[in-house]
């Protein structure tokens, strides 16, 4: 028992100090077109909160809400359900992208969600604004959904 906490602190340093580096980098946020076409401003400085995840609604037994924000500078930050996360986000028309992503590395007893939730954020290709509801999509296939709240 002894060993295997060990060695999960040590996954724990190690992932928490690649996050450090990387989010030292000196590296300027892509900051694509938002704020040029309405459609993106209406992105831009909500909370959008998850809803569906493949598919699937979200667990009832989540207690901590999983969301995203876009910040006019080509930054995002949110929770994946557990861990808080920041990053890079890229728009284009109805393209997006992340990258430099770097989150905490707290442990909860569902990680399954928020792990589906970093996996969903890797494949998103475009995105859908339907009034208050945000999709993201790899091609045609929906990967999430998300409701708009006010910061």
């Amino acid at each position: 028992m002894i060993q295997q906490k060990s060695k999960w602190q040590m996954v724990a340093v190690a992932s928490l100090m690649m996050g450090l580096i990387s989010c030292s980098a000196k590296t300027s946020a892509p900051k694509g077109d938002a704020g040029t076409n309405p459609t993106e401003t209406k992105l831009i400085e909500k909370k959008w909160v998850l809803v569906t995840l493949y598919g699937k609604p979200l667990p009832k037994s989540m207690t901590t809400e999983a969301f995203i924000s876009f910040g006019k500078d080509g930054v995002c930050n949110g929770n994946g359900s557990c861990n808080y996360f920041t990053g890079t986000h890229t728009l284009k028309k109805n393209q997006l992208s992340f990258g430099n992503m770097a989150s905490t590395e707290r442990f909860c007893a569902d990680m399954q969600t928020e792990d589906n939730f970093y996996k969903m954020l890797q494949e998103v290709e475009s995105y859908r604004l339907s009034g208050e509801q945000l999709s993201f999509y790899k091609g045609e296939k929906m990967l999430a959904t998300f409701v708009a709240k006010q910061k």
